[in-house]
């Protein structure tokens, strides 16, 4: 007599749903694709390497990219630091929290790729500033950030464009948005 073990998830070990899960009765397997239709976005918040407070003085970041007070995510606008600024993306060190039971018991390390891949239409990047200075924000290819190879040698970023606010009279809202190309070309929204 076979017995099913005890899933923490309710009515999940028997769930038809549950594919790819360790409780799974049947063993079935899930494709990255399969992953990605269940586990829609994954961000930083998501990875054990993540440590909130990280950009405090007195504690140590683990993340394998950023040290949180040097180079730390651009935070998105009326939007609280949160860790979980990738669009969707996460880098090539992602390993998932324990804690996250559905993630945990699901993750391959084959489904990373699947969650910061650029579309053809639009280049991806990614958000950062330089010294807690969310003024001027610095974008990075995403998939340099996800192979780390988002810095020069000298540990300087490799941006693509940089924008911020400048005041302008002649605006409704008195700021026009710029956008600073690394080629020193400077393109000036309206609002």
């Amino acid at each position: 007599m076979i017995t099913k073990e005890k899933c923490p998830y309710v009515p999940c070990g028997s769930n038809d749903a549950c594919i790819g899960c360790r409780y799974d009765t049947k063993k079935r397997s899930m494709n990255s694709e399969m992953f990605k239709d269940c586990c829609c976005h994954l961000g930083c918040g998501d990875c054990k390497h993540c440590n909130p407070s990280a950009d405090l003085d007195n504690v140590e970041s683990r993340c394998k990219r950023l040290d949180h007070k040097h180079i730390q995510f651009a935070i998105p606008w009326f939007k609280s630091y949160d860790c979980g600024q990738l669009s969707g993306g996460i880098c090539e060190d992602f390993e998932p929290n324990e804690w996250e039971f559905w993630l945990f018991n699901h993750w391959k390390p084959e489904y990373k790729k699947n969650f910061c891949k650029g579309n053809n239409s639009t280049k991806k990047t990614v958000g950062l500033c330089l010294d807690k200075n969310q003024s001027v924000r610095y974008y990075v290819d995403c998939m340099d950030f996800f192979y780390n190879t988002f810095k020069n040698d000298d540990g300087s970023l490799k941006w693509i464009y940089k924008q911020y606010y400048k005041q302008c009279k002649k605006s409704p809202m008195k700021y026009i948005l710029v956008t600073e190309y690394n080629n020193e070309r400077k393109n000036y929204g309206s609002n």
